[in-house]
């Protein structure tokens, strides 16, 4: 059409959009998705609309706009010049990621970009919406390999991590997860099944869902996932098995799955890691274990803000202020909630709306103030309310004992916040952390009704039961307190002696009927968790507190999973420290040289980013300062500001620092002893030395290893002689040079010229420490290509019973060698291509990329420059794999080479089969020169070869060249003696070809000129064969 080739940028962008959404889009989120606003009364829209381009819709909401008929084939014929029209910084760029010829890659660059987004939700949904459309179409084109494909269940994840909502949306994931799990099904893939059966629930538990229902089918999805997991996707497992533990609120499980997280999560796991860590770290609040909580609370913040991602920087902000509450630290608590009110997220985000809220009413309650606490819960909610914010489900047992004060003291319900569905809610749940406190309040309304205490008194011990499990001492010692009061009013007066008893022990304050449940409840949240053995009625077991350092430490080191890796081992070492002396975060650095006298190693709650920044440069300044001391006598340096470090002697090599530190708690120098701070130090010591004569171990067998497989793929004796001839001299000084670097080379040549063995000879040259890996794709079913080439994993598909090493995988370090690439199909082209630009690749049925180092060497007897004109072979691909092209030439180009050549075949064929050969005579030797060689190497080979098993001892040698003794054989031409006369059948062929063996030797089938010898067969099979036609032959 005409005038379409005069379209703006804007133009173009928002007639992409209307063809990726399919259905009619308002000028809102035409503007979210372009970055550009035309207004309905612009004069661009009536171009679009006489181009048939756009079609105006009405709408009671607004001017919505819709696909024209033209639009389709209009964004067909652009689509080569799509991304030319927008910069990559550019909103409308995203859309160029997602039509119809895109690649999951496009696709995961816009949904990456989604996950950093720190805009209003609402914001970012159109163009979700789009990426989620893109995978459906994507799913449904690729039906066949796309259940196989872990990049497609990466994004999966991805969209069902990312923030909504919108209903309309959430079917849509629904339906992509449906269209998933349905692909997997039909190609046997077991794994992703339970993948994504497990991610599909949790779908409900991001909505705020938490039944005992969904908890036992999470319970169910997880221990079929369990089976699959391994290695790569360790990843994955912590961050389930963590969510469900908390979800069941088993709170001291929750905090273990999450220290087995890695902190380099991928990007589609994030949503995941990032509910965990908030769960986490609210189980660790409940613990009291608040140098754990606030540590990686305040790494991930900063790590957030240096990473500009406002949103989940002021997230962590706001849980940061519910763990300062439960601390009892209020005012810098207060200092959080203040930032957190004016900040523009507080009016527009309602999760950051909500807690902020709920906070600033803790504030007021924790303070004893429980008018004001109303009044902002009630005050804030209801503005939000009005600007159609809705508050977040809350996880906090605080907030509902203060509901229950509301409640009890006349306070008007506030909307979302009324106590009896709240509590319905959480009876029905399956966690029982929040179960047992909601029995208790549930008895206490009972209580406040009048009704009897005896369903009072099941209650209450419902609850204690279940809160003794999870070790939360405020909540236990607060149902302690009011199940004493419930035995009162039920006449058993010894046993609520007993609890009364054991609460004032607890919280050092003597609490009866008269306390109200206000006081009793900010009472108990200064019992520690030593008290714990006072409710168990046992001596002090191994979750009580701790005195001294060393003991902590040696419980941490003791109680945890041991590591053998030993990257897993300073982090086992460096969480040991943080819960040995009480501190937020802890990092080791090594002393190397006087121009580096500061190497970092590894940290916990602090990251190499932030110790690049401005804001830490004074800190390691100081460190450096402690580092070049070195001194012996003094095993620990104090800064008031910065923290303190150990120096670690570890003898054999220089010495190490453990630095420590806080933001939250301040640790005085005095606090330790210098024999405490010694033992501490000579235990690390131990650690370390430890952990670094088992890695020097290991890298030594490792060493040992390679050495013993190169030497298995390098040895000389193949059953192969030299082929590379004085007439490849110049082609072999090109090899050398090509060698020892890592550019793909290409072996250019006819059949039988030698580019395998020319292939080993680069990789001998090379020196790289992997094996030698040849494979022949030409002769590979091109379903079965990702299997071999990439590997898969346990349960990938029907018969995929263990986890399978790829070929790509194997040549690690090594040399990948494919022979007769230009017999590859497109599809495989296609992949190939993928993995030598990315060097990365899955595992079929895996979810996490391998990076393998390989050099490629491929080899071709065809002209790829034509496959390539003639549109059978990729450019970019022949591009690729041919940065240095070597011609091996043809035998008969280099008639030098053929004497030296025939001279080593002999000498090769006579050692292997023991016999002695005369000299050859002149008349031989010019016959072997003068013969063409169609077959080249090879064929010259085969012929000395067979000439050798043919030849009597201590007797001269008779060459039957191929050409000329072959071709009467199989030709068609050949009158009664050509087998293939009649174009028999592959049955018929082979009783014809042995039986014409037969005739040749006479009926001899072993020795040296026996038929065994001469097909290449075992004696047992060609017996079989010989029987099976029933070909008659000599003596056994």
């Amino acid at each position: 059409m005409k005038g379409k080739s005069v379209l703006t940028s804007q133009q173009i962008a928002h007639v992409l959009a209307l063809h990726l959404a399919g259905r009619s889009l308002f000028i809102e989120e035409l503007a979210l998705l372009t970055g550009n606003v035309l207004p309905a009364s612009d004069e661009r829209w009536r171009e679009l609309e006489r181009l048939g381009l756009a079609e105006r819709v009405s709408s009671p909401h607004g001017t919505a706009w819709k696909a024209g008929d033209e639009t389709a084939a209009f964004i067909r014929s652009q689509l080569p010049l799509l991304k030319e029209f927008f910069r990559p910084d550019e909103k409308a760029y995203a859309l160029t990621c997602l039509h119809e010829q895109a690649s999951l890659s496009d696709c995961e660059t816009v949904l990456s970009r989604i996950s950093q987004c720190a805009e209003r939700d609402r914001n970012i949904l159109p163009l979700l919406e789009l990426a989620v459309l893109f995978l459906l179409r994507w799913g449904r084109r690729n039906g066949s390999t796309a259940g196989l494909d872990g990049k497609f269940l990466n994004l999966v994840f991805a969209v069902q991590g990312l923030s909504f909502n919108s209903t309309e949306l959430l079917k849509k994931i629904l339906r992509l997860s449906a269209l998933a799990y349905g692909l997997a099904r039909k190609n046997g893939n077991k794994r992703f099944l339970a993948l994504l059966m497990l991610s599909r629930m949790y779908l409900h538990v991001f909505i705020g869902s938490n039944t005992t229902r969904l908890t036992q089918n999470l319970q169910q999805a997880l221990c079929r996932v369990r089976s699959y997991f391994d290695g790569d996707t360790q990843e994955a497992l912590p961050l389930f098995e963590g969510l469900l533990a908390y979800l069941c609120g088993d709170l001291k499980k929750n905090i273990d799955w999450f220290n087995r997280c890695s902190e380099e999560t991928p990007w589609y796991y994030k949503r995941f890691y990032d509910t965990l860590a908030v769960c986490t770290l609210f189980s660790a609040g409940y613990l009291q274990q608040f140098h754990f909580a606030l540590g990686c609370i305040e790494f991930l913040r900063r790590t957030a803000t240096l990473t500009d991602d406002i949103l989940s920087a002021t997230l962590y902000e706001v849980n940061t202020c519910f763990l300062l509450l439960r601390k009892r630290d209020s005012g810098k608590a207060l200092e959080f909630i203040n930032r957190l009110r004016v900040s523009p997220l507080y009016t527009q985000h309602t999760v950051v709306n909500s807690l902020t809220t709920r906070a600033h009413a803790l504030y007021h309650f924790l303070a004893g103030d429980i008018e004001r606490a109303y009044a902002v819960l009630n005050d804030e909610t209801r503005r939000a309310i009005t600007r159609d914010i809705r508050p977040a489900t809350f996880k906090d047992p605080l907030v509902l004992d203060m509901l229950y004060v509301f409640a009890h003291n006349g306070y008007v319900p506030i909307p979302y916040y009324e106590l009896e569905p709240t509590l319905g809610h959480l009876l029905l749940g399956a966690n029982v952390h929040l179960k047992g406190s909601a029995m208790r309040v549930q008895a206490l309304l009972l209580r406040d009704r009048g009704e009897g205490p005896q369903k009072q008194l099941e209650l209450l011990r419902q609850s204690f039961e279940l809160i003794l499990t999870t070790r939360d001492m405020h909540e236990l010692t607060l149902t302690a307190h009011e199940l004493a009061n419930t035995c009162e009013l039920c006449g058993s007066m010894e046993e609520a002696r007993s609890l009364r008893n054991i609460v004032r022990k607890a919280t050092g304050k003597p609490l009866d009927a008269s306390t109200s449940y206000h006081q009793a409840s900010l009472a108990c949240l200064n019992v520690p968790p030593a008290a714990f053995s006072l409710f168990t009625c046992s001596l002090p077991d191994a979750e009580s507190e701790e005195k001294y350092i060393i003991e902590r430490c040696h419980k941490a080191l003791n109680t945890a999973p041991q590591r053998e890796i030993f990257e897993e081992r300073l982090h086992l070492l460096l969480r040991a420290s943080i819960d040995g002396f009480r501190v937020e975060r802890a990092a080791f650095f090594r002393t190397v040289d006087e121009d580096n006298p500061l190497q970092f190693v590894q940290a916990v709650n602090l990251s190499a980013l932030e110790l690049k920044s401005e804001h830490m440069r004074p800190c390691m300044q100081w460190l450096v300062q402690v580092a070049q001391q070195r001194s012996a006598t003094t095993p620990v340096h104090f800064h008031k500001q910065y923290g303190f470090c150990l120096s670690i002697d570890i003898g054999t090599e220089p010495p190490w620092l453990l630095y420590l530190s806080s933001t939250y708690s301040v640790l005085p120098a005095d606090e330790f002893s210098l024999f405490e701070l010694r033992c501490a130090a000579r235990l690390f010591t131990a650690e370390l030395r430890s952990a670094l004569f088992v890695r020097r171990l290991k890298e030594r067998e490792n060493e040992l290893q390679q050495n013993k497989l190169r030497s298995i793929f390098l040895q000389e004796d193949r059953g192969e002689c030299l082929v590379l001839g004085a007439g490849l001299n110049t082609l072999l000084n090109e090899a050398k040079y090509a060698a020892v670097t890592d550019v793909p080379i290409l072996l250019w040549g006819e059949t039988g010229v030698g580019k395998e063995i020319m292939a080993r000879h680069i990789h001998r040259l090379s020196g790289r420490q992997g094996p030698f890996i040849a494979v022949h794709p030409a002769s590979m079913v091109e379903s079965l290509f990702e299997s071999e080439f990439f590997g898969h994993e346990r349960g990938a598909f029907t018969g995929a019973s263990n986890q399978k090493i790829g070929l790509f995988e194997m040549a690690d370090q090594g040399t990948l060698f494919i022979d007769e690439i230009g017999e590859m199909s497109p599809l495989i082209q296609t992949k190939l291509l993928r993995v030598l630009q990315e060097q990365r690749f899955m595992r079929v049925g895996g979810t996490a990329e391998i990076k393998s180092r390989f050099r490629l060497i491929a080899a071709t007897n065809r002209d790829l420059w034509k496959e390539v004109r003639e549109k059978r072979f990729r450019q970019d691909l022949l591009y690729r794999i041919s940065v240095v092209p070597l011609l091996l030439p043809p035998l008969r180009e280099r008639k030098q080479d053929i004497l030296p050549l025939v001279d080593a075949f002999i000498r090769h064929s006579s050692q292997r089969y023991g016999k002695t050969i005369f000299p050859l005579s002149p008349e031989q030797k010019q016959a072997l020169v003068d013969y063409s060689w169609p077959g080249n190497v090879r064929e010259l080979k085969n012929i000395i070869e067979r000439a050798v098993i043919l030849c009597e001892q201590g007797a001269s040698l008779h060459f039957h060249f191929d050409q000329a003794n072959m071709e009467p054989f199989f030709s068609s031409q050949a009158g009664d003696g050509g087998i293939l006369a009649d174009t028999p059948t592959l049955e018929k062929l082979e009783e014809r070809y042995l039986r014409k063996i037969m005739a040749m030797t006479q009926g001899r089938v072993r020795g040296e000129h026996g038929a065994a010898a001469l097909l290449h067969m075992k004696i047992p099979t060609l017996y079989a064969k010989l029987r099976k036609f029933s070909i008659p032959c000599g003596k056994r």
